[in-house]
This record gives structure tokens, sequence and C-alpha cells, in this order.
């Protein structure tokens, strides 16, 4: 079984790194967007092959609320699930990421074993 493919969307060069080896190392197929609009294009791309988005909140060119909202509005893009990744724990942050779509909402920073689990139930 092939392994499964996730796009992570995030611009922090460090946060970016950080799930990219924890997900390599734990058998998963990673692709990689710095920008909102470039992650939700590369996911139009590649939908057949995608199977979990993991999102920043706060990216340089779009929010990513409006990035969720693009990816559930798109027919080839809606079914595939977004876990939004933040520092930002407020409870409206939550709530209106909930609302605008994502399946899951994980605070930075990260517990590795409890981000894996997250998303062995996402995909």
């Amino acid at each position: 079984m092939p392994a499964k493919k996730i796009l992570i969307i995030e611009d922090n060069p460090a946060n970016m790194k950080l799930a990219s080896d924890i997900l390599t190392a734990n058998g998963y197929d990673v692709m990689k967007a710095s920008e909102g609009m470039a992650g939700f294009e590369m996911l139009k791309q590649n939908s057949k092959n995608i199977n979990l988005v993991l999102l920043d909140l706060k990216l340089p060119d779009i929010d990513g609320i409006e990035v969720i909202k693009k990816i559930k509005a798109d027919q080839n893009t809606c079914n595939i699930p977004v876990i939004v990744v933040s520092a930002h724990a407020m409870e409206a942050d939550i709530k209106n990421s909930m609302e605008a779509g994502c399946a899951d909402y994980i605070t930075k920073p990260i517990n590795i074993q409890e981000f894996l689990g997250r998303i062995k139930s996402a995909v």
C-alpha cells in the first residue's frame, strides 16, 4: 500500500522542518508549501493523491481560514481533511476554523505522539 501523502502549508521554516521530519520518519509522504495560495494550487493539481492537509493559520499571503474555505468550496478538494496546526489557541480561532470546515485543530508546540495519533485518525 502506498504511503499516505500529506500537504503541509506552513510559512515558518523550523515548524515546516519539524512537521515534515516527524511525518517522513513515520512513513508519510510529504509535500510542502510556504504560502496559502501556492498550497491550494498544489492541492488542486494533486487532489487525487493527497490524503490530508496540515495548515497554519497565519500565512504571508492569505489567512488560513480563507484557505480552508477555498478547499471546501472546490469539488475536487472538498473531501480532503484539513487539520489546522497553529500557535493560536484562542477559542475563537478554533471555532472559526471548525466552522470553515477543518477536521481538527492542533495547537503548537505540538506533542509528537498526540500529533501522530490525530493525523492517523484523519487519514
